[in-house]
């Protein structure tokens, strides 16, 4: 019960934001300052998706008990991916009218750095349990950035934390059956 609450909750903060999205590209841009400004640029390219999860790798591959979650990461990573890249397709939601802080192509929804970030939460929190909090924090960073950035509306980011929340546990949930 306590898990569908989560995911109602979820739902309803991307209803929401889909009416309030300008109104909190406004307030974000309000926020920007030099120091942030360096700080979510490094967190969008620096930290980029890619970078995030040959980390995770590292950190799996360190460990022999904590291997057998490299595939599931990575099916996790590459299906998100995909995901997104197919919803974007079929969305086509152009990117917020703002002057951006870095350049972006393609469509704006869903964020693909929180899709991938929150993506790689369910095998965080099963594999690292001394990490989770750090771990959640660090993809909310990045989720935040995106916005920072004026690269994509709140709705965007919630999306994409949702899908790539759910794209982690259910690959997690049948990587684990077969073991």
């Amino acid at each position: 019960m306590k898990k569908t609450m989560y995911w109602g909750l979820g739902i309803f903060l991307l209803i929401v934001s889909l009416f309030i999205d300008n109104q909190i590209i406004g307030f974000v841009t309000n926020l920007r300052t030099p120091f942030l400004d360096a700080a979510m640029m490094g967190f969008s390219s620096v930290f980029s998706r890619f970078v995030m999860f040959l980390l995770l790798t590292t950190l799996l591959f360190y460990d022999r008990n904590k291997r057998k979650w490299i595939i599931p990461l990575w099916i996790t990573y590459f299906t998100s991916l995909a995901i997104v890249y197919l919803i974007k397709l079929a969305i086509s939601r152009e990117r917020p009218d703002m002057i951006a802080l870095v350049v972006a192509d393609g469509f704006s929804f869903p964020s693909g750095h929180a899709t991938a970030a929150f993506s790689s939460l369910p095998i965080v929190y099963r594999s690292f349990k001394k990490m989770k909090l750090y771990w959640l924090v660090y993809v909310l960073l990045i989720a935040f950035s995106r916005v920072y950035l004026g690269l994509h509306y709140l709705s965007d980011v919630i999306g994409g934390a949702l899908l790539g929340l759910a794209t982690g546990i259910l690959i997690l949930k049948f990587c684990s059956r077969k073991k």
